[in-house]
């Protein structure tokens, strides 16, 4: 009988701890993670970068990631940008970050001749990683999009 007790008691306690255990949870996927960045409602009515355009637009080729979001607002004149990437390697990774920098520099010496309000926006803005995972965020409310993005894993 206390043999029978101490068992059961020792698979009640396995079962506790191993509800214990941290889970691994998947990545959220790009559109996953955008999604919760649109339901923050930040963002102005944003437009896809077409695939094709992508290597002129950013420099970054397609071989380069397993999965990527470009988003660009609708209204040309507006600095927002999400890009959301997953690097196929950390080679890639280095890469697609000079890239996505050389693009956030670009749009600052582009805004710069038009919009002083534009311009202020983007070099607020960020481009930041974890792991082989990339974001490019420019938005006047960059901390909810960054809150986002941190919360992700």
């Amino acid at each position: 009988m206390k043999r029978r007790r101490l068992a059961l008691l020792m698979l009640c306690l396995a079962l506790l701890l191993s509800g214990c255990a941290a889970k691994d949870r998947p990545a959220l996927s790009a559109r996953a993670l955008y999604d919760q960045m649109l339901a923050k409602e930040v963002l102005p009515p944003m437009v896809a970068v077409p695939e094709e355009t992508l290597a002129d637009f950013y420099g970054i080729e397609a071989d380069w990631y397993t999965e990527g979001l470009f988003m660009v607002a609708a209204d040309s004149l507006r600095a927002d940008e999400v890009v959301l990437m997953q690097a196929r390697d950390q080679q890639a990774r280095d890469k697609i970050l000079a890239m996505l920098n050389t693009r956030m520099e670009a749009k600052a010496e582009e805004a710069q001749g038009y919009s002083p309000l534009q311009h202020a926006i983007i070099l607020k803005g960020k481009v930041v990683q974890k792991d082989l995972r990339l974001a490019l965020l420019c938005s006047p409310d960059i901390e909810a999009l960054d809150s986002v993005w941190q919360a992700s894993d």
